[in-house]
């Protein structure tokens, strides 16, 4: 799965938690947290619906590390998960 398609499946998932978010305003480069403003209820639901696809996947130590280094942007995100489920 390439990089964009990649995106399109993080910014399904997050649509799914968070219905307000219109997918179309969701770039790779928006912050989780930031941008996308998900509280810790979301960010647990959504890290219940990716440990199911990516069990490999700790969406709250992600968290904690890119908060810290790069930003838990969209993008990255992507990325990681790209590496999990090529």
């Amino acid at each position: 799965m390439g990089e964009d398609e990649q995106v399109r499946v993080v910014v399904d998932e997050l649509v799914a938690v968070k219905p307000a978010l219109a997918a179309g305003n969701v770039r790779p480069y928006s912050l989780l947290t930031h941008d996308l403003a998900f509280d810790p209820g979301e960010v647990a639901e959504l890290a219940d619906r990716f440990r199911t696809g990516y069990p490999g996947f700790d969406l709250s130590a992600w968290l904690a590390h890119a908060r810290t280094s790069h930003g838990d942007s969209v993008g990255a995100m992507a990325r990681v998960l790209a590496v999990l489920r090529p």
